[in-house]
């Protein structure tokens, strides 16, 4: 029992140095929840819709300091079968959060088939946050 306890303490002691000196950030959107301290980051999620005319998505949580900017992105991408050309991300939907704000984002975004990107902006953030979006096979 005396060794699980050392390392938990080492574990301890490691994650409080790195965090104090550079933030750090856990967690896949959307698989799992996201876990950040005293962090800055960007997270790209791309989805491809191809079944369907809408994207459905979700972002929940509570940002105890920092900003979180919440971007969602569509375009159409080139096709090499039918010659088309693509068309250049625009963006379609965004929200900014400070301190203290509850994010409590439920949307469905009606542009079509075509490629969306839900990029998350995170400054200096801590917190936790949990994105919802479907599985691409599902699209």
């Amino acid at each position: 029992m005396r060794p699980l306890l050392q390392f938990a303490g080492f574990c301890f002691i490691v994650f409080f140095i790195v965090g104090e000196l550079q933030g750090w950030y856990v967690g896949m959107p959307p698989s799992s929840p996201m876990y950040l301290y005293k962090m800055d980051k960007t997270v790209n999620v791309v989805r491809d819709v191809k079944y369907v005319d809408e994207l459905e998505f979700g972002m929940h949580g509570k940002a105890s300091r920092g900003t979180v900017i919440v971007e969602v992105f569509f375009e159409i991408p080139p096709s090499f079968q039918s010659g088309t050309t693509g068309t250049t991300p625009k963006r379609i939907f965004s929200q900014e959060f400070f301190a203290g704000e509850r994010i409590d984002i439920s949307e469905f975004l009606k542009k079509g088939k075509g490629r969306y990107t839900v990029r998350l902006t995170y400054t200096d953030v801590t917190g936790t946050f949990r994105m919802e979006l479907p599985k691409e096979r599902d699209l």
